[in-house]
């Protein structure tokens, strides 16, 4: 058993939708690591890859703009 986190992990994913600002290809880990102060062992622990942080980033922004739509256009969720 590892120990717990010690992160809250939408708060990362939140500043790392920031950081991929900047596209995929032209952020590192280490820019993500610098970026979201965690060590890179924590990154690959939570979310598996550099792929895995940025898919959960593009979840959180799709789940932000669909409650965003939803809650502007309230037909939309029927």
């Amino acid at each position: 058993m590892g120990r717990p986190r010690s992160f809250d992990e939408r708060e990362v994913v939140q500043r790392a939708c920031r950081i991929f600002l900047n596209g995929y290809n032209a952020t590192s880990v280490d820019d993500l690591v610098i970026g979201l102060n965690l060590h890179r062992g924590s990154i690959y622990k939570a979310f598996g890859s550099k792929r895995g942080l940025f898919l959960a980033a593009l979840r959180l922004q799709a789940d932000t703009v669909l409650a965003d739509a939803v809650a502007t256009h309230p037909a939309c969720g029927d």
